[in-house]
């Protein structure tokens, strides 16, 4: 036995190189990926490949002398994230004797919570820039309507303004021509008096004339 054990150790098999097809960082439920467990060209009579994981998971697969095999894991579950190996078994004295493990490779799930956490984030930041533009343009929208507001207030101040300013004026002229009014009837008024006082003075020279007529005729 100690010879048997002697002879694996000094015979063993180098150890095979372990892929991912595809090489993603995250892997999703749903996804597949394939291992590739590749098989140096120095090892002979290849009779079984075997695939480890770091949670105890061991899968056999019988071959006939291959060099590279590919075990296709379907992620169903949170659970097949973990650390994966391989290794094969050759024939030597019609004993089994299998080859060092590969290098150990990660197989990474993406959490639910992060994806339901960034599906949250994500929702939440694009209703949270709806929402900004929709307060930011409903702001604009007020204040163009303030202004307008504003605008046509003061525009009505201004024509409301010109429209006192023109009844004033208005005023002014009827005013004006009252007074001018006013001012012919006086002066027609003075023009009569005048008249009267002319028809007087001649009224009052004819008498004059009769009188001096009668002494005379008297004489």
């Amino acid at each position: 036995m100690i010879v048997y054990c002697l002879m694996i150790l000094l015979n063993a098999p180098v150890a095979p190189t372990l892929s991912l097809d595809p090489q993603q960082q995250f892997y999703r439920i749903g996804d597949s990926v394939r291992l590739l467990c590749s098989i140096p060209s120095s090892a002979d009579y290849v009779r079984e490949v075997q695939y480890y994981a770091d949670f105890g998971l061991a899968i056999s697969i019988p071959v006939s002398n291959v060099r590279n095999y590919s075990y296709e894991l379907n992620i169903t579950e949170q659970e097949v994230s973990g650390s994966y190996s391989c290794a094969y078994f050759v024939t030597l004295s019609n004993r089994p004797i299998r080859s060092g493990r590969s290098h150990w490779i990660n197989v990474n799930m993406k959490s639910h919570k992060i994806s339901w956490i960034r599906e949250i984030i994500v929702g939440g930041s694009f209703f949270t820039i709806n929402g900004l533009i929709f307060f930011f343009s409903h702001r604009l929208m007020k204040r163009r309507e303030a202004g307008t507001r504003g605008e046509e207030r003061r525009g009505e101040e201004r024509r409301g303004e010109e429209r006192r300013g023109e009844e004033k004026e208005e005023k002014r002229r009827e005013e004006k021509r009252r007074e001018e009014k006013r001012e012919e009837k006086r002066r027609e008024e003075k023009r009569r008096e005048e008249k009267r006082r002319e028809e007087k003075r001649r009224e009052e020279k004819r008498r004059e004339k009769r009188r001096i007529s009668v002494e005379g005729d008297l004489q």
